[in-house]
């Protein structure tokens, strides 16, 4: 009874919330058109592409493409759910214990006839049923889908359980980070920095299994028998693994029996976290109760340089630095560095000996007929670390713009700095800049090695190199103005947290799916008209207009780049205007008025009744 009051208490908060409302939205759009475009590419295929080909159009489609598109689609739809799931489990259920922290309701939570199993307990039903709410837009795809191809009662049933077991393992590892953490926003990066550690792990484990037992010693075995044993658990935890006993025609049980395996161990991890977090609940809350006490010293800390003429960039970019978790904080920076260093020389040193060929298959800058390299594997290999160098500065630089000025609510700083002399827009910017130039002593750190490895890939090498790191910079300027705007906006940092990584990413994704037909359109039109006027003026078409696709991608990165960096100064703008509006009282003399042209009836009516 008592977990279903706590449980009822979540649901009734969480409704008067539009969030998961618009998650739903989100989810059930996309997959209008996810299902769309894939249904329109299986009938351009079986329809049109048959005609075409000499076959009598319009006859319908055959058996197996039939299945090819059901199977594509379900691959698809079996993945992204488990993607999606993992990633909004934590920004619905990450606040469930430490909203009550920062609230001050937690300890009137816990003086009640509640244990802390209890409390746990209903704070996962309540979040978990929100959860669920959000991914029941895509049962009636499934459904579709599956009876295109006549799937049986069992694998709808096996997805279900499946998609229950993983929502429930997420939202148990939501509510854990909340129990260690004191604020939503560290419990979110928390998660979402395991998230990115098993990631990685998960993908060395993947690129060594095939490597090890190569060699003839006797520990080669015992370790491919490891890895082996990795990858079979990791295919059962696979949600497509439930579709081969469906396309091997096997019986219902047999499907049940492998969605259960696979179910069994999300549930046994989220079994897990619940048990941990219901034994740590009140200790960690009275520790936190407790205050931090002594502060430990950071080893090989250094001194900062003398403030300059921006205290507020000085201080974002020296005492606050990139540390989106104040445990971080404690590393010192030149360590830091030290291991990107490190790190990145031993790639580039490895990666070198596995392009060097015996052969001098590609000349470079360094070429004296002594050090001949494979070019097209150097510029992979540098295309692919930019990529991800990218994603994690701007994702850094994110994090900590989504808390610049929710930090400072939240620490009860702002309104003093607000009443700095201080104008608006160079408050805003000043944080903003502060941030993006404490990135540049660890990216320097991991430029000087990469530019020495770029001169092996010739001049391409070098322009990707350069190219690569500029893009860097734009994408940190773009999720540091988008962190800002919504640390402007938003009541408590994960709020911002969570809109700075719908805006910066899914928005950037979509504006980069606006933006390339409409690209590929106009390059399509201006092509064939100069084809069409060569054509009349010469009587014949040469085709290089048609053919250059290389000028058209290259204008179309410049296009894109200028689009993304206009976004930017939009949201640093609307950031200015949030706080000159809404928090900060004009009573300077230099600062300009920022109200809105046309007031509300109410108010216009109320100031023209005072002043008669």
């Amino acid at each position: 009874m008592a977990v279903t009051n706590v449980a009822y208490m979540e649901l009734l908060l969480t409704s008067r919330r539009s969030s998961h409302f618009i998650w739903r939205y989100l989810y059930g759009g996309w997959l209008v058109l996810q299902f769309g475009w894939i249904w329109f590419m299986y009938w351009f295929t079986a329809y049109v592409m048959r005609g075409s080909a000499g076959a009598p159009a319009g006859i319908g489609a055959s058996s197996d493409e039939t299945f090819r598109f059901v199977a594509g689609f379900l691959s698809v739809f079996l993945w992204q759910q488990m993607v999606l799931i993992v990633l909004v489990a934590p920004a619905i259920a990450a606040g469930a214990i430490t909203d009550e922290k920062e609230r001050g309701t937690l300890q009137y939570l816990l003086t009640a006839d509640l244990s802390s199993t209890e409390i746990i307990l209903g704070k996962v039903l309540g979040r978990l049923i929100v959860i669920a709410s959000v991914f029941l837009a895509g049962l009636p795809f499934l459904f579709v889908v599956s009876s295109f191809m006549g799937l049986s009662l069992a694998f709808l049933l096996g997805v279900l359980v499946h998609t229950a077991a993983l929502s429930f393992a997420a939202t148990s590892a939501s509510i854990l980070s909340s129990v260690w953490a004191k604020r939503s926003r560290d419990a979110i990066v928390h998660l979402y920095l395991v998230l990115a550690l098993i990631l990685v792990a998960l993908v060395l484990a993947f690129q060594i299994a095939p490597l090890v037992g190569a060699g003839e010693p006797s520990p080669a075995t015992t370790l491919e028998r490891l890895a082996e044993t990795m990858v079979t658990l990791m295919h059962y935890l696979d949600p497509t693994s439930l579709l081969e006993p469906e396309i091997a025609g096997a019986s219902g049980s047999a499907v049940m029996g492998r969605a259960l395996v696979s179910s069994g161990g999300w549930v046994a991890l989220g079994l897990a976290c619940l048990a941990v977090a219901a034994w740590r609940l009140r200790p960690a809350y009275l520790r936190q109760l407790q205050g931090p006490g002594k502060r430990r010293a950071a080893l090989l800390w250094w001194s900062r340089p003398p403030v300059t003429g921006e205290p507020v960039r000085w201080k974002e970019r020296y005492v606050t630095g990139l540390a989106p978790l104040p445990a971080l904080r404690y590393l010192p920076q030149k360590v830091v560095m030290l291991l990107i260093f490190l790190a990145t020389s031993a790639a580039v040193i490895v990666v070198t000996a596995m392009c060097t060929s015996d052969r001098g298959s590609s000349e470079t800058l360094l070429d004296l007929g002594l050090f001949p390299v494979d070019q097209a594997a150097v510029n992979a290999f540098i295309s692919g670390v930019s990529v991800l160098v990218l994603l994690a500065a701007s994702l850094i630089v994110g994090i900590r713009a989504s808390g610049a000025i929710t930090g400072e609510r939240e620490k009860q700083t702002w309104e003093s700095l607000l009443m700095t002399p201080l104008e608006t827009p160079s408050l805003v910017q000043a944080k903003l800049w502060g941030i993006i130039a404490a990135t540049y002593p660890y990216l320097a750190m991991y430029a000087i090695p990469m530019f020495f490895f770029s001169l092996l890939g010739g001049v391409v090498g070098i322009l990707n190199f350069v190219i690569s790191l500029a893009v860097t910079w734009l994408a940190m300027f773009y999720t540091g103005a988008t962190g800002l705007w919504c640390s402007a906006r938003s009541s408590s940092s994960w709020r911002s947290l969570v809109g700075t990584l719908a805006w910066a990413y899914l928005g950037g994704f979509l504006a980069f799916i606006a933006l390339t037909p409409i690209l590929f359109t106009v390059w399509m039109f201006i092509a064939l008209f100069l084809e069409l006027v060569e054509w009349i003026f010469l009587g014949k078409a040469s085709g290089t207009w048609v053919a250059g696709w290389t000028t058209f991608v290259l204008a179309g990165y410049v296009v894109m780049a200028l689009a993304f960096f206009l976004a930017s100064l939009f949201f640093l703008r609307e950031a200015e205007k949030r706080v000159a509006d809404y928090d900060r009282a004009r009573h300077w003399k230099l600062e300009k008025k920022r109200r809105p042209k046309v007031q509300p009836r109410q108010v216009v009516e109320y100031e023209q009744s005072h002043y008669d």
